[in-house]
């Protein structure tokens, strides 16, 4: 990481693989700081209005529907990630919910998608790489556990299969 000493923000940023080769770099190629911003520039370009949100709590969803957060856990995550979000809600009302949980270090996150499998529903496993980010699924005990982060492989393979139920 490139940070600038005066105003401290970050500039360029690598990422590489195990071997030290880069994955994903960001970086600026022109910046212009200034002294104040415009109160207009903080206006939204959207509403909000034209989006259909549906948020499901624990407490609004049956116990076969869903696990719950706290029966899911992680045994194994990497130094320094902890949970910052969980989110239970489901795509649209037919869908069974979708359990989502961010884990992050204060750079990098790894969220893991967790969803029931219908009888009808065929899922793939396995693991898949987008340049820097890496994904990691399979199906265990009838949900899909997803995990994709901007981690290296076996981290996100890792931590999918250190995921256990407390059921």
């Amino acid at each position: 990481m490139w940070i600038d000493q005066d105003s401290h923000l970050l500039l360029k940023s690598e990422m590489l693989d195990d071997e030290g080769d880069v994955l994903e770099m960001v970086m600026f190629t022109e910046i212009r700081l200034h002294d104040t911003i415009e109160d207009e520039l903080f206006t939204p370009s959207i509403s909000g209005a034209e989006y259909t949100w549906y948020q499901y709590t624990q407490e609004s969803l049956d116990d076969n529907q869903t696990p719950g957060a706290a029966n899911w856990q992680l045994t194994w995550m990497p130094a320094g990630f902890q949970l910052s979000v969980y989110d239970g809600h489901s795509l649209t009302q037919e869908n069974d919910p979708l359990e989502h949980m961010v884990y992050s270090d204060g750079i990098s996150t790894v969220s893991i998608f967790i969803e029931r499998v219908g009888a009808a529903r065929v899922i793939d496993s396995g693991a898949l790489n987008l340049g820097g980010v890496n994904v990691y699924s399979k199906t265990t005990n009838g949900f899909q556990v997803t995990a994709v982060g901007e981690v290296p492989q076996p981290t996100v393979m890792r931590m999918v299969n250190s995921l256990a139920t407390g059921n």
